[in-house]
Order: C-alpha cells, then sequence, then structure tokens
C-alpha cells in the first residue's frame, strides 16, 4: 500500500494522460501475477502426480510377496483419499491377488484393482508411471486372465518419458529392467 501510494504521489506531477495508463497497466499486471499464484501451483501439481505418497514404501510393497505389507500400504492410501491415489491403490490389489490363496479372493482382487488403475490411466494417459505400474502387472498376469493387450503402448510411453521422471522412479524402472523380458535397461537409456 506504501509503495502504491509513493508512485502515485511521483506521478501527480504528471499529465493525466500519461498517468491513466500507467495505473491501468499497473492493475492488469497485478491481476496477471495474482493469476500466475493461483494457476501455477496447479500445473505443477497436475504433472507431479505422486507428491502425496511415499515412494520408496509403496515400491516396498508393491515388490513385496507380504500380504500384510500391501494390506498396510493399502490403508495409508486409501486414508489419504486424494486423487490419482487409484492407480497405486490399483497396483497394489492386483499384486496382492497373485499372492492370497483363495481362488475368488484372487479374482475379486484383480478385478477392484483393474478398474482402479484402468480408471486412472483413463483420466491421465500421459502418465508414464501409471503406464510403468500398468506394464508391471500385465507382464507378470497369468495369460489366461488377457490382461497383456497394453504391453507395447506402455513401453513406449515409458521409454519416451523415463528422462524426465524423477531419479527415485527412474531407479525403480532400473530394478525393474533386470527381471523384465519386456523392458530393458539398453531401451531406457
Amino acid at each position: 500500500m506504501f509503495f502504491s501510494l509513493k508512485i502515485r504521489n511521483q506521478f501527480l506531477n504528471l499529465p493525466k494522460i500519461i498517468i491513466k495508463p500507467i495505473f491501468e497497466f499497473m492493475r492488469s499486471f497485478k491481476c496477471v501475477i495474482l493469476c500466475l499464484c493461483i494457476v501455477f501451483p496447479m500445473l505443477i501439481k497436475s504433472q507431479v502426480s505422486n507428491t502425496s505418497i511415499n515412494e520408496s514404501e509403496f515400491y516396498n510393497a508393491f515388490s513385496s510377496t507380504n500380504v500384510t505389507l500391501i494390506d498396510n500400504q493399502i490403508t495409508i492410501l486409501q486414508k489419504k483419499d486424494k486423487d490419482g491415489l487409484k492407480a497405486y491403490i490399483g497396483a497394489l490389489k492386483m499384486k496382492k491377488a497373485g499372492i492370497v490363496f483363495s481362488v475368488l479372493d484372487k479374482l475379486s482382487f484383480f478385478k477392484e484393482g483393474r478398474l482402479l488403475l484402468e480408471e486412472e490411466i483413463t483420466k491421465f494417459p500421459n502418465n508414464a508411471e501409471y503406464r510403468f505400474l500398468r506394464l508391471v502387472i500385465q507382464e507378470n498376469s497369468p495369460q489366461f486372465l488377457g490382461y497383456n493387450t497394453n504391453l507395447n503402448e506402455d513401453k513406449k510411453s515409458v521409454i519416451q518419458e523415463y528422462k524426465k521422471m524423477i531419479p527415485s522412479l527412474q531407479n525403480q524402472i532400473k530394478k525393474y529392467c533386470l527381471t523384465s523380458k519386456i523392458l530393458t535397461l539398453k531401451e531406457i537409456q
């Protein structure tokens, strides 16, 4: 406020024809700055999907065969109730489907997880991490489930976006490449 008054007092000696456009410009400039302060953080948030998860805990559970560890991670993610977490929950549920003993539980967890993951990929088709999660699930799913139709498109997405990913996610992908028959270290580097 003081700054604005000081500027106004300095311009009082200038003709009104010059003063009016300057103040209009300053008002519009304030609007632009205000819009940038509001819109820019939203744009950043939409590009970084996993800011609300503990990535190391998630990937530790995702690579585990411990049902309790997977269940704990699902519970943590469900409590956060934020956009973008459904893909992670879905991937964990499909992983859990491969570990539990009951055939009905296997099918139930797999279907539920698939719906969650596919819903998020439909919402965010350019999210390469979601594509990576689906690639891992599809590569390791039994053939009779028929859940392997997106392997090539997911592989392409992961390869294209790899260098733009955060280092911790790149490390997870590198680890996976060591055991994958579809995605190799040579392809991502």
